[in-house]
């Protein structure tokens, strides 16, 4: 997963000095400074949701917020789609289930040429997340396991191709052919049975099988998959997103705020969630939406300096730029964690003694362990009315019911009252979520929040959904 992300961060920088930012409070585009055999490249992300019976496929951009055309681009370009985004109906007896092919179409059909007429003079810069839907062949690209050892059988299709000869000479062949190639051994398998099922490039022996020899030819490892091709083909980029990073594709806050937008509109019928979705994904305006890319461009600029984990989301969360350590606030707030701490550079940042006080921070609140040996209540910086202004909008995000009970327990929680104290707690034996189940009958709605927090897996997919549902402590 680092290594993904190191790549990753790798090509957005060789990318970023020809993409525009977005500054100040109004989010003001400062243009890159481009060469003069440069163009602009405009960053277009996509992302895939299915909100209950209808699948939506979106693009998103900084300049223009969804790849759409306004009124006057319409009727400038007749035969170009008036937008990029795609809506499916997925089921068995309804459109089927959303595949590489409709991506391919649309993407093809729709968004390549809604962005070229939007923007005549710059390139896109396409950015998937690493689905594996992402990363199919097209039905005639050289991939090994499809070969035959020989000519009978049911034989793929595959492109010309080109490889240099045993005399250097650059030789084009119509089938990719250990023969031809100068590669063919007597008595050669099709494929080692260690190997089988086994993704072949990975295996380390390369002369053992057939399919391992063919796929160690460099047209073979150069092979892109169908949407790569699609894309470069036409001129533009495309890369991928790492693994269980969604904080880096900022459609992901785009969907929070639709999301909230669809609930308090929605009257949930049938046809009032069709009218609901489109209106939703065009309530969110561009300056947000930039906003929203400003988080994720510096998540970027922090891991490249080193942070990562709860130190990256802490920096990130309080609006601070990367040289915040230097700030004498946040020299006190640590001093106050653990007055023997040094802050000496954004490197020792990441390492696990920072680590450890993070954790104070984060589970100082619902955590009973660190509130009843550790918090202070008389200071005077922690902010109770804006803490539990926040239970309260998570709660009602998470249930759709407004609480009825849960700030008068928090102050039980407070003041120690029971089941509130350490004698309790320590019976559980640092269990945080069977010491909260447990308080579960007398403060319902407390609980629900700790264990809903206490829950979160941070290597879990599922936590790329609530990361969008928790919009409002990630973007305000």
């Amino acid at each position: 997963m680092v290594a993904y992300r190191k790549k990753f961060l790798e090509e957005m920088k060789s990318l970023e000095h020809r993409i525009a930012r977005y500054e100040r409070e109004t989010m003001e585009k400062i243009p890159p400074v481009l060469e003069a055999n440069e163009k602009e490249l405009i960053l277009v992300t996509h992302d895939e949701r299915n909100r209950r019976l209808i699948m939506v496929s979106e693009f998103l951009l900084e300049e223009c917020s969804r790849l759409k055309l306004n009124e006057e681009e319409i009727r400038m370009h007749l035969n170009v789609p008036k937008e990029a985004c795609c809506y499916l109906m997925p089921g068995k007896n309804q459109e089927g289930f959303w595949t590489i092919d409709n991506l391919l179409e649309q993407v093809r059909d729709k968004a390549i040429p809604t962005f070229e007429a939007k923007f005549p003079n710059a390139i896109a810069v396409f950015a998937f997340d690493n689905s594996t839907n992402h990363s199919v062949y097209a039905e005639d690209t050289f991939i090994a396991t499809r070969m035959n050892l020989k000519p009978a059988g049911n034989q793929p299709i595959m492109r010309s191709t080109t490889f240099v000869g045993a005399n250097g000479q650059l030789k084009t062949q119509h089938m990719a052919v250990l023969k031809e190639r100068g590669l063919w051994k007597d008595k050669l398998p099709l494929e080692y049975k260690a190997y089988k099922g086994k993704e072949i490039s990975n295996n380390l022996q390369v002369d053992c099988c057939a399919r391992k020899i063919i796929a160690s030819q460099p047209d073979f490892i150069a092979q892109k998959s169908a949407i790569v091709e699609l894309i470069e083909s036409a001129g533009h980029i495309c890369i991928f997103y790492p693994k269980f990073h969604c904080e880096l594709n900022f459609i992901e806050m785009y969907w929070g705020a639709a999301k909230n937008y669809a609930r308090k509109h929605c009257d949930y019928t049938w046809a009032g969630l069709q009218t609901t979705i489109p209106q939703a994904l065009d309530s969110v305006d561009t300056i947000t939406i930039r906003k929203f890319a400003q988080k994720s461009w510096r998540y970027m600029e922090l891991y490249r300096e080193g942070l990562t984990g709860k130190m990256a989301k802490m920096t990130i969360a309080n609006g601070w730029a990367v040289q915040w350590i230097k700030n004498s606030l946040t020299l006190a707030l640590f001093n106050w964690l653990n007055s023997n701490l040094k802050l000496s550079d954004r490197k020792e940042l990441a390492g696990s003694v920072l680590d450890n006080a993070i954790n104070d921070i984060n589970q100082l609140f619902l955590y009973p362990k660190y509130w009843f040996n550790k918090f202070n209540l008389d200071l005077e910086s922690i902010n109770f009315v804006s803490l539990e202004t926040w239970f309260s909008y998570y709660y009602q995000a998470w249930t759709y019911y407004k609480p009825t009970k849960l700030l008068s327990k928090f102050e039980s929680y407070k003041v120690e009252k029971l089941p509130f104290d350490n004698n309790i707690y320590e019976q559980f034996k640092d269990n945080i979520l069977a010491y909260w189940y447990f308080c579960s009958t007398m403060y319902e709605e407390l609980e629900f929040v700790a264990t809903k927090i206490f829950s979160i897996s941070v290597t879990s997919a599922s936590v790329e959904h609530l990361f969008s549902s928790m919009g409002f402590l990630h973007t305000s």
